[in-house]
């Protein structure tokens, strides 16, 4: 797998998320020029050997092989997953529920990112069942499901990727939900991005009515309390 721009002038730092239902390993292909320092510093450690002269010139290389690993450790990307069950969910109806089902079970993540809006973003998304992704900019509202979407990621089967451009300061939802009222299950969805990333999951209406609900118990009882005394 290569990771490329599209001409000369596109570079620059990137975030890439490979996953699988199995398991599968991922490592970077040695350029030639690594081949080249790991053999000029391979001479230099036999040189160096031979001549407490170029004690120094080790130490000064060695120095730089840090502060090159520190530097690259720094770019590298945020990467976020989360394993879920959308089994006992809340549902809702698809925004494209004449070719989707009614009632499909859902859950839904707040993404907010701290990167330049150049940078795109990457999700992916490996199920149990056949699983869909929906990118929502802004408020996401389960009975308007179609209100906020610009982008979503149907292609069947158990893993879905998406990748868009999140601008900074703006929130996101991100979708998991399954194909037709019958697809649910467990999953895991992992989030790539070259800042950080901030991710939280969705209270849905009823959690918000349960903690309402217990704030106005917790204000009677005190209240009951303060009569009493």
């Amino acid at each position: 797998m290569v990771v490329v721009g599209d001409s000369h002038s596109e570079f620059g730092a990137f975030a890439g998320v490979v996953g699988a239902d199995a398991a599968f390993t991922v490592s970077a292909v040695p350029e030639p020029s690594t081949w080249l320092m790991l053999g000029g510093g391979l001479a230099l450690l036999a040189l160096s050997r031979r001549r407490a002269s170029w004690g120094k010139a080790l130490r000064l290389g060695l120095a730089a092989g840090v502060l090159l690993l520190g530097a690259t450790q720094s770019a590298r990307a945020d990467i976020k997953v989360i394993d879920g069950d959308t089994t006992f969910a809340n549902s809702f109806d698809s925004p494209l529920s004449d070719i989707w089902g009614l009632n499909v079970h859902y859950d839904a993540y707040q993404i907010s990112v701290s990167a330049d809006p150049t940078f795109r973003q990457s999700g992916l998304v490996v199920c149990e069942f056949d699983c869909v992704l929906l990118m929502y900019q802004g408020a996401f509202d389960p009975k308007q499901s179609d209100k906020n979407l610009f982008m979503v990621e149907t292609d069947r089967g158990g893993a879905q990727a998406i990748s868009s451009h999140m601008e900074e300061n703006q929130t996101y939802v991100l979708v998991v939900a399954g194909r037709f009222d019958y697809d649910w299950g467990k999953y895991s969805l992992l989030i790539s991005n070259p800042g950080t990333i901030n991710i939280s999951a969705v209270p849905e209406p009823a959690e918000w009515g349960m903690l309402l609900g217990g704030l106005a118990l917790v204000g009677a009882v005190a209240r009951r309390r303060q009569r009493q005394a």
